[in-house]
């Protein structure tokens, strides 16, 4: 499921359910060095970064495979975001923010199940445990 929201923000969130509680690998491909900076995972680019905030962070492990994936797209990098899940569900929530360089990064902050977004003025707020993903 994605979601965008204003800014060229897009929040995904997947869903697994299995008989047993599954290990967890959620794949991304870029073209990008992958860091970690704080609690955001940041694909830098030329002229602007991509900053990833991972819901519920402690229970993730991250994890970055140089090497080329994709001739024809020439992505270089697959970043690996897993988990060992305790229940037989389990869900990741990405937010994938562009920030110019030299620009403030957004404050984003996981509480309960919701996503608050703040960036200026602006605060967004997106509960990310019910049925489908909306704003507040």
């Amino acid at each position: 499921e994605v979601l965008a929201v204003d800014g060229g923000i897009f929040v995904i969130r997947d869903r697994v359910r299995c008989a047993e509680p599954p290990r967890i690998d959620w794949l991304m491909h870029t073209f990008s060095k992958v860091t970690r900076a704080g609690h955001f995972l940041v694909c830098t680019g030329e002229k602007a970064d991509l900053l990833m905030a991972v819901g519920e962070p402690a229970q993730w492990q991250f994890s970055v495979h140089p090497g080329h994936v994709d001739a024809k797209e020439n992505a270089s990098n697959t970043l690996v975001i897993s988990t060992e899940a305790k229940q037989t569900e389990a869900v990741v929530t990405v937010i994938l923010v562009p920030v110019l360089k030299h620009a403030d990064a957004p404050e984003i902050a996981w509480e309960e199940g919701v996503a608050e977004i703040r960036s200026g003025d602006k605060v967004c707020r997106i509960p990310c445990t019910g049925s489908r993903l909306s704003l507040e």
